[in-house]
Order: C-alpha cells, then structure tokens, then sequence
C-alpha cells in the first residue's frame, strides 16, 4: 500500500524511539523508507555510521592520552616526549618511552584514517566495497572492523 505523510512521520519515530536512530529531515526520502528491504539498508547504514563514530571517539581519546592534536594537519596528532630528569637512565627511559608512543600513535592514526574513509564510503553508498577489486566485502570481515575497504583477498595481497 501507500504511506501518507504521517504514516511516514510515525515510521520516523518508531525507528528513533525503538532503534535510537536519528532521522535527519534530508533522510525522510523514498530511497530510504518505501520498502521493507530499503529500510532495512537504511537501520543498517545508521547502525554502521553509529559504530564507525563510536570507534573514532574511542581512538581519539587513546591519541589524548599521549599526545596533542596537530592544528595544521587534519586528523593528525604529536606525541608529547616524556620528561623524566636530566640523568642517562632516564633519558633512556624517555627516549624508549617517546619511541613506543609514536608507534601507537602512528597506528591509532592510520585506524582513525581508515574509519574516515569507511564514513565518506557510508555517504556514497559505496561502504562495504573493496576499494581494489570492487568485490562485495564479507559481511563478518566489517562485523569485526568496519573500517576495512579491502577484501580479505586484496587484503592479504597487499602485504
């Protein structure tokens, strides 16, 4: 049958009260709510935003535990060195100290990176598609990191 505008309003709530989805204005489009199968995509592409930003705050407060953000540089952050005292032991320390923190660092960034690209992939309806060959990515690939955009194929190709 066919959903009037308020038939199209009470969906709205019903996936915001039972879903804890937020619709937006600019989402309430035929392409999103008009069959089963399109809402469906649509709770499915919310739910996979929601888990995309969640892993990204969480990564940005690791970065902030060690480090500052780079005003000059998008998404990119400084490892604050260590200052322990002046004696060879202890700058041994910080220098070994320093080391490991820009190696986390350096990966929580390439993480954060790939979760930005997942998101732009969301926006373009592309997400879920590996970037090299074009294949679908296995649903239980993007279960376990949904910022993957290469296929366990291309994945294991690259390295």
């Amino acid at each position: 049958g066919v959903i009037d505008s308020t038939g199209v309003l009470e969906l709205v709530l019903f996936l915001e009260q039972n879903f804890g989805i937020k619709v937006a204005d600019e989402e309430i489009i035929p392409e999103n709510l008009d069959s089963f199968n399109n809402i469906n995509r649509y709770i499915e592409s919310k739910n996979i935003k929601i888990k995309l930003i969640e892993k990204k705050k969480s990564i940005i407060a690791q970065l902030q535990k060690f480090a500052k953000k780079n005003k000059n540089i998008k998404d990119d952050y400084k490892t604050n060195f260590p200052d322990l005292g002046d004696h060879a032991d202890e700058n041994a320390v910080e220098v070994s100290d320093y080391a490991s923190k820009l190696s986390v660092e350096h990966d929580l960034e390439s993480e954060l990176k790939n979760i930005e690209g997942a998101l732009k992939k969301t926006s373009e309806n592309t997400y879920g598609i590996c970037s090299i060959c074009g294949e679908k990515i296995n649903p239980k690939r993007l279960e376990v990191m949904p910022e993957a955009n290469l296929c366990i194929k291309c994945a294991e190709k690259k390295r």
